[in-house]
C-alpha cells in the first residue's frame, strides 16, 4: 500500500512538472533621462550635458531632427531607440503635456539600441 501511495505523489508530481509554465523574464531596464535626436546629440557629443540644457522641445520635433531618430542622455551616456521607438517617441512628444524629461522602460538590444515598452514625464 505504501508503494502505491508514493508512486501515486510521484506520478502527480511528475505530471505537474509537465504542466508547469515557465516564469517570464523580464530583461527590460528603466532609464531616467533626455530625449536627444541623433543628429543633435552627434553634433553636440563633447558637450552633451551643456547642450542639454538649451535643447527644446521644438527641436526635438524639428523635421531633421525627427528623420535623425533618437537617444536618451543619461548622467554621462547616450542610448539610441530603435526604428520602432522612434516613432512611439514622436508620438510622445507630440502630446501636449510631454516634456523631455522622461523615464522609459526598454529592452536593450544589439549594439545597446533601445526597443522602448513605456515612455512617460519624469
Amino acid at each position: 500500500m505504501k508503494k502505491i501511495l508514493v508512486a501515486g505523489l510521484f506520478l502527480c508530481f511528475t505530471a505537474s512538472l509537465a504542466f508547469a509554465q515557465p516564469a517570464e523574464i523580464d530583461d527590460s531596464i528603466s532609464i531616467n533621462g533626455v530625449i536627444i535626436d541623433v543628429q543633435n546629440a552627434s553634433k553636440n557629443m563633447d558637450n552633451l550635458e551643456g547642450f542639454v540644457n538649451t535643447y527644446k522641445k521644438t527641436d526635438a520635433l524639428a523635421p531633421e531632427a525627427v528623420t535623425s531618430g533618437y537617444g536618451i542622455f543619461l548622467a554621462d551616456d547616450y542610448m539610441e531607440f530603435d526604428s520602432e521607438s522612434n516613432a512611439r517617441i514622436v508620438e510622445f512628444l507630440n502630446r501636449p503635456d510631454s516634456t523631455l524629461e522622461v523615464t522609459i522602460k526598454a529592452n536593450v538590444g544589439k549594439n545597446d539600441i533601445l526597443s522602448l515598452i513605456s515612455v512617460r514625464n519624469k
